[in-house]
């Protein structure tokens, strides 16, 4: 759990740095790694967390807000690459969006698994610029 928390927290920092260093080398890398990343946590860390809910709940659901907020500058980052209309960052977005996708279900059906909705609320991205 705690490494968890260490590498969603570098990762929470690396989107944060999108804002400022936003060169499309910097992009192109937050879009292949970032996915990569999703991927790897809905395979190894989410079990991680179905384990510990019950014990750390108010840990787990920090350590979800603080993905929440990186996979939520994904969305933008895959919005913006959409807005450049550059080929080679829009060639990764639909395996970003796949993945963003994968994880709400997921964290949506680990919280309806321990009775926990309420803590889970979808709602319409806005497609915004970096900047925001």
């Amino acid at each position: 759990m705690l490494k968890w928390n260490a590498a969603i927290k570098i990762l929470h920092m690396l989107t944060k740095l999108i804002k400022i260093f936003s060169a499309k080398p910097n992009i192109l890398a937050m879009l292949k790694h970032g996915q990569k990343f999703i991927d790897v946590f809905l395979r190894s860390g989410m079990p991680v967390l179905d384990k510990v809910f019950r014990h750390k709940k108010e840990e787990v659901l920090n350590l979800l807000k603080t993905l929440q907020h990186s996979t939520r500058m994904l969305h933008h980052i895959c919005s913006h690459s959409k807005a450049v209309c550059d080929v080679s960052l829009i060639a990764h977005v639909p395996v970003m969006k796949r993945s963003l996708e994968s994880f709400v279900y997921r964290v949506k059906a680990m919280l309806t698994l321990h009775n926990c909705q309420d803590a889970f609320w979808i709602g319409n991205l806005k497609n915004r610029d970096l900047q925001v």
